[in-house]
């Protein structure tokens, strides 16, 4: 996901995981280690959903959504968080 602080226009990336795992698989850190600036979130208040994750920790950070993508479908609750934070381009991408 992409985040913007309102104030300084400052962007953030930063990534979560679905589930209730308080850390990143292995295979996906080796990913995650060519991007050193992304913020990885793998446990969040509670949350289930890798999106509804990204758009809480957004909020309590003080940034707008601007987008998110995922590997598979984002479900309906999911979406409406999303509308709800006003991101600006929700959209997904298939891996194959």
């Amino acid at each position: 996901m992409q985040a913007v602080n309102p104030e300084t226009g400052e962007i953030v990336e930063a990534t979560a995981i679905s589930g209730v795992r308080t850390y990143f698989p292995a295979a996906v850190r080796s990913i995650l280690d060519a991007f050193p600036n992304v913020t990885r979130i793998a446990s969040y208040q509670g949350l289930y959903h890798a999106e509804q994750k990204l758009v809480q920790w957004a909020l309590d950070k003080g940034y707008q959504t601007v987008s998110i993508g995922a590997g598979r479908a984002i479900c309906g609750e999911c979406l409406g968080i999303i509308d709800a934070a006003q991101a600006a381009q929700p959209f997904k991408i298939f891996y194959q």
